[in-house]
């Protein structure tokens, strides 16, 4: 293909110049500005997410359930997922210091409620 060249520039028709290719300088930015920027941003984050809750279809989020859970039922699972996670020894030694305290406490009968 033969391509028209400028005589005068020497240069392509469609040619970009190194003056078009440079940015534009930054503007230096004081600290108070950038945290002025900074507060901005946070208070449109919360308006944001507020209205995000408003504007919801459903029920409570995942994040939300975990938050307004019982403390005391999370703390049940997290024993009870250890419990699990035992290895052979750990279970053994639980088991030992079990029939260690039943045969301690064997001689007195045992008292009913009701």
């Amino acid at each position: 293909m033969e391509y028209l060249i400028n005589v005068k520039s020497k240069t392509l028709p469609d040619a970009i110049s190194a003056e078009d290719l440079k940015g534009k300088p930054m503007k230096p930015r004081t600290k108070a500005a950038r945290l002025a920027s900074v507060a901005k941003g946070r208070e449109d984050f919360k308006d944001k997410i507020k209205e995000r809750s408003k504007n919801r279809k459903g029920g409570k989020t995942n994040k939300e359930q975990r938050r307004n859970k019982p403390q005391m039922m999370a703390v049940q699972s997290l024993k009870a997922k250890g419990k699990k996670a035992r290895n052979a020894s750990q279970k053994m030694q639980s088991m030992k210091k079990h029939i260690k305290t039943l045969s301690k406490n064997k001689n007195h009968p045992k008292r009913r409620r009701g």
